[in-house]
């Protein structure tokens, strides 16, 4: 077995660190050996440890794109595996890519664009897909309406309940805080106002902000489910039409094995992400999601083998 495939005992103390992480990964430790019940010496052993493995791969700013003028598509590919590096290596170095993961399955890779209008969107697109456009084999271009992460549902953790959503419009000063956070949710107000030059005072205040106004929505770990025995599948569901789809996201919002949704423009089709041991699990949830609401149909299964790219916003949106 290779190092990169092992898998990592987890123990009730790092279920704990991970519950506390998905729902809020700018906690200092020490507020965070408070809340698991641990020392502050056993909780930074614990969470070095599941950094080190792999468990816990990165941290993600969940931003609204939306609130700063930004829409984005998803694109799937079947492309020739001899060409995979390729793709790879265009999806890392282009500034308006966010997340990106291989797959097994109907496709082997996907990739999300991010622009100021569909048609910014599509040329970015046709740009990146000539480059690579003999070793295509089909491909698929997606306008995401929607997207939600369920980052609490990674452990069954409560979610915490949203507040009343407050005004609020973007500046120069809050791109600035945004990038800096995108970069790693886990800085100090002190890093950012040095990094910004703007006073830890301010940097707090907006950081306030834009959590009251939405434009951030979560703070959190990712972890890497295959590391700790776990697969995540991309699975898109076609109900019958849109009234039957929207009450099949309310039930996959309480689910807790789907563990996040998208819709997309013009399309009863939806995806969700859906964690489980086995593929048999994996089955047992497709006919629970499939017969609560009848017709349901699944059109596409692809088990996420590695994210690529992380699914923070890219570097585009803060100019």
């Amino acid at each position: 077995m290779k190092k990169d495939d092992e898998k990592v005992k987890i123990s009730k103390e790092d279920i704990a660190i991970m519950q506390i992480m998905t729902s809020n990964c700018r906690l200092p430790l020490s507020a965070v050996a408070k809340l698991s019940h641990m020392s502050r010496e056993r909780t930074t052993y614990r969470f070095q440890r599941l950094l080190n493995a792999g468990v816990i791969s990165s941290f993600v700013t969940e931003i609204d794109a939306s609130k700063l003028g930004f829409s984005s598509a998803a694109v799937f590919l079947k492309i020739a595996r001899s060409h995979l590096s390729q793709i790879i290596l265009l999806i890392k170095e282009n500034e308006s890519i966010s997340w990106s993961t291989e797959f097994s399955g109907t496709w082997n890779i996907g990739f999300g664009v991010f622009g100021k209008n569909f048609l910014e969107i599509d040329e970015k697109i046709q740009i990146i897909l000539s480059k690579v456009k003999p070793q295509i084999l089909y491909s698929e271009i997606m306008y995401i309406q929607t997207i939600d992460y369920y980052y609490h549902k990674y452990f069954r953790a409560k979610e915490s309940k949203n507040k009343k959503i407050a005004e609020c419009s973007v500046d120069s000063i809050d791109k600035k805080i945004l990038r800096s956070l995108s970069q790693n949710p886990r800085r100090t107000i002190l890093d950012i106002a040095a990094q910004t030059k703007i006073t830890a005072a301010t940097v707090q205040k907006h950081i306030k902000k834009l959590v009251a106004g939405r434009v951030i929505t979560n703070f959190a770990a990712i972890i890497q489910l295959n590391k700790i025995d776990r697969l995540l599948y991309s699975v898109f569901f076609t109900p019958q039409d849109f009234v039957e789809r929207n009450k099949l996201l309310s039930y996959c919002q309480t689910h807790p094995d789907i563990l996040f949704a998208v819709t997309y423009y013009n399309e009863s089709r939806f995806e969700v992400g859906i964690k489980v041991k086995s593929p048999y699990d994996l089955a047992q949830v497709i006919s629970q999601v499939e017969e609560f609401v009848h017709g349901t149909r699944v059109s596409s299964v692809n088990l996420v083998q590695e994210e690529i790219v992380g699914s923070g916003l890219p570097s585009i949106c803060f100019k």
